[in-house]
């Protein structure tokens, strides 16, 4: 689950059994890092999926980072040109090996201002 649990202000994706007590301690998959705001979380059956967002020097850094679940090797989408908005799209599928994300680039609009004739 992400979570802003024990002081992990900008996010962190822990876990605990589904029959563990509410108070249960939850254990870090993700660590918490200051600066690193966690943002969707999708499992795979074979992959974690999630996306963060780095803020970190006044910067918009976005990742998708994957890990297997069978020997934690990760890989990363890294969005170097700052997106307006980038998200994961879950599909219905849990054993899939596709990843299907959307990404909208900003547009920069200026108004014009007429003066009087």
């Amino acid at each position: 689950m992400a979570t802003n649990a024990d002081s992990a202000t900008d996010g962190k994706i822990a876990e605990k059994q589904l029959s563990a007590p509410a108070a249960a301690p939850l254990k870090d998959i993700v660590a918490y890092r200051p600066g690193r705001i966690i943002g969707d979380v999708i499992v795979f059956r074979e992959y974690l999926v999630w996306l963060e967002r780095d803020r970190g020097l006044g910067s918009r850094h976005i990742l998708i980072l994957m890990r297997r679940w069978s020997d934690e090797q990760q890989h990363a989408l890294d969005f170097d040109a700052q997106p307006a908005h980038v998200e994961i799209l879950a599909g219905l599928e849990q054993g899939t090996q596709l990843l299907r994300y959307g990404l909208r680039q900003g547009l920069c609009l200026r108004a014009r201002h007429r003066g009087a004739n």
